[in-house]
């Protein structure tokens, strides 16, 4: 029999194997408390979901069935590489690439296997856990050992749930089997240890039972968390991107947490609570209409449901705004303090994109040194003010008016400004006006639109304009608004001649 068949039947034999023992013990009247639950001795795929003493986590993701298809036939495509083997060699095998072995180390097919819902690619996943615990591979770097545990405590108790007693300790002997490590590993980054106490968590969750390792861990979570989370409830990074992993991460220990033991299960600390709704806040700040992030273009995946708010808001600390008007929106990336980030802004309107900015900054070393925002019943006024290491100061000036339908900006300052890109949407029809100083923007149901500007050059290209400053000047601004909305005028009636034709 080929490697390949043998493989195949020890897939399909082993967890009926591993039940034969329990079951005739059972028969025999020797005991009664099969699998140490109290579950009826049976088929394997007769047997309830166990849980290891824990949870079942839900993966926010779901991943690629077509990925387990492929392992299932032998073929283990990573980093844009491609090796054939079994599961019980497959770790042992000689790697093409570090970037190809990191990823089969990382586990991240584990969600694969679970999304496909095929009985043997469960088992064949089961296989592959097995044999990396029986393996015991060399991991080169200590992230590849945090993420490996994360998947092991998300997917491995999924996987296994449904099948044999066997799978059950396969599962739980591959978690404690990464756990130890992690758990040794000295973390010299904020990121790497929230990564590491966040996966500790987790794992903790899926095999055991709240004791006080798991209030030392989430103690830990906290302490990290507050260094994590800046009072507005950006990332310290200001990144977005790591606000949302962040996010998610705290809303799956939540989750896991309710569906510990007890009524109602376990609830997180205070602490962290407070942290996760400072990022939920913060994120309702740049969630556009859709549902998608300002300046990430992705929604928030496994996230409860936060209604974008309604009202202009700033987080100083990222340097991001939101103002808001009758019936648009504008979002504003001014850069986190001490950064050299330029401006970026988007504006939407009936839900629907208009434009997107961006400025040309000259000076890389321009730092954000404060912003405020003033609301009031005429609109939202944004204010922001930069320092260069030459000591240079700008300051700029966004407004929008309560009717969302006029939006400003004002650039002042004693350095050089290199001046704004805007880009607009594909049906939009521009034509510069007033002999350079303008434009005139057509975007279909959004209307017809105005941009004068002052002491700027305004020039077009494409779907996109341009406005470089004029020599001389310190003070520059421009406005944006709407002149003319789409035609909504009824056709005429018909006179009479017309009805009798």
């Amino acid at each position: 029999m080929s490697d390949r068949a043998t493989s195949l039947l020890r897939t399909v034999f082993q967890p009926v194997r591993s039940l034969l023992p329990r079951l005739t013990y059972s028969l025999a009247g020797g005991g009664r408390n099969v699998l140490g639950g109290g579950l009826p001795a049976g088929l394997h795929q007769n047997i309830p979901a166990i849980n290891l003493q824990g949870v079942i986590l839900e993966r926010a993701r779901s991943g690629d069935a077509g990925l387990a298809a492929d392992m299932y036939a032998g073929i283990f495509r990573f980093a844009g590489e491609s090796v054939s083997g079994l599961p019980d060699t497959i770790f042992d095998s000689a790697a093409p690439s570090p970037e190809w072995r990191s990823a089969l180390l990382r586990m991240d097919w584990l969600s694969s296997f679970r999304s496909s819902g095929k009985t043997l690619h469960g088992l064949f996943a089961l296989r592959l856990i097995s044999a990396w615990v029986s393996a015991r591979p060399r991991y080169m770097r200590d992230d590849d050992k945090i993420v490996a545990l994360r998947n092991l405590a998300i997917d491995a108790p999924a996987l296994a749930a449904t099948q044999s007693p066997a799978a059950i300790a396969v599962a739980q002997a591959a978690i404690l089997r990464a756990w130890q490590p992690v758990a040794q590993l000295k973390s010299k980054t904020l990121k790497s240890a929230l990564a590491r106490c966040i996966a500790q968590v987790l794992a903790h969750l899926a095999c055991k039972s709240p004791d006080g390792q798991r209030t030392r861990l989430l103690d830990e979570l906290a302490d990290l968390l507050s260094d994590a989370v800046a009072e507005d409830g950006s990332h310290v990074s200001a990144q977005v991107a790591e606000a949302i992993e962040l996010s998610a991460d705290l809303d799956l220990l939540a989750r896991g947490l309710g569906q510990g033991s007890g009524l109602g299960g376990e609830k997180l600390p205070p602490p962290i609570a407070s942290s996760r709704t400072k990022l939920l806040n913060y994120l309702a700040l740049l969630t556009r209409p859709d549902g998608t992030l300002a300046f990430h273009d992705t929604a928030m995946p496994g996230l409860p449901k936060h209604a974008a708010i309604s009202e202009s808001k700033f987080a100083p600390v990222a340097g991001h705004a939101r103002l808001c008007g009758k019936d648009s929106v504008v979002f504003v990336a001014g850069g986190e303090e001490k950064s050299a980030t330029p401006l970026h802004l988007e504006m939407l309107s009936q839900a629907q994109p208009l434009f997107w900015l961006e400025a040309r900054s000259s000076d890389h070393s321009l730092r954000r040194d404060h912003g405020q925002l003033i609301c009031a019943s005429g609109g939202s006024l944004l204010e922001l003010s930069s320092l260069s290491r030459q000591g240079e100061m700008r300051k700029r000036s966004i407004f929008l008016a309560a009717s969302g339908h006029d939006i400003r900006l004002e650039d002042s300052g004693d350095g050089q400004n290199a001046g704004y890109d805007l880009w607009f949407p594909d049906i939009a029809r521009l034509s510069t006006t007033h002999g350079g100083a303008g434009a005139l923007v057509s975007l279909g149901k959004l209307g017809t639109w105005q941009l004068l500007a002052r002491n700027f050059t305004v020039t077009q290209d494409g779907a996109s304009l341009h406005l470089m400053p004029q020599a001389n000047h310190t003070a520059m601004n421009f406005a944006f608004k709407l002149v003319e909305r789409e035609s909504r005028k009824k056709p005429s009636p018909a006179t009479r001649s017309e009805r009798l034709l």
